[in-house]
């Protein structure tokens, strides 16, 4: 029998654990020009979903069927990272 993780990202939102490729605080991505570049993009091919309610903290870069996934959260990185 296949076991799934699921883990809550904020709001009423929950990712697949084995979709996640990476977690970055805010910072890290304000402070990155590539990092920059990447989340202009993908906010621009509508690839970002806001989970944050405003307070955007994290973001949690995903791959899916469809593609990358980009989700914005008000949690912490490392509450993330630690559960």
């Amino acid at each position: 029998m296949e076991e799934y993780m699921y883990l809550h990202i904020g709001g009423d939102k929950v990712v697949d654990d084995e979709e996640i490729l990476l977690i970055l605080p805010r910072e890290t991505v304000m402070h990155s020009y590539e990092n920059r570049r990447f989340m202009e993009t993908a906010i621009g091919s509508g690839r970002v979903d806001d989970v944050s309610g405003g307070e955007r903290d994290t973001y949690i870069i995903t791959a899916v069927p469809e593609g990358i996934r980009v989700y914005a959260s008000a949690v912490g990185a490392a509450t993330i990272a630690k559960r």
